[in-house]
């Protein structure tokens, strides 16, 4: 199962690193140890969205391989 990334308010949901990046241009993905390189067109295990979103000051929570952005 991968993760999916859920924005609260707008109900927008990202399962690739594509789509998050469309849905956060801005924001700094932060690669997990695992993996070498980050592809666009995975999915976003290969992204630590735990260290991601705190580095980036964001209000989430996680419920097993589905992250929440409460204030998106």
């Amino acid at each position: 199962m991968c993760q999916t990334v859920i924005f609260a308010k707008s109900g927008i949901e990202c399962e690739t690193v594509k789509e998050l990046k469309e849905a956060l241009p801005n924001l700094e993905l932060l690669k997990c140890d695992s993996y070498k390189t980050i592809d666009d067109d995975s999915c976003l295990c290969q992204v630590d969205l735990d260290r991601t979103f705190d580095k980036a000051g964001l209000d989430w929570k996680c419920d097993c391989m589905q992250f929440t952005l409460n204030a998106l």
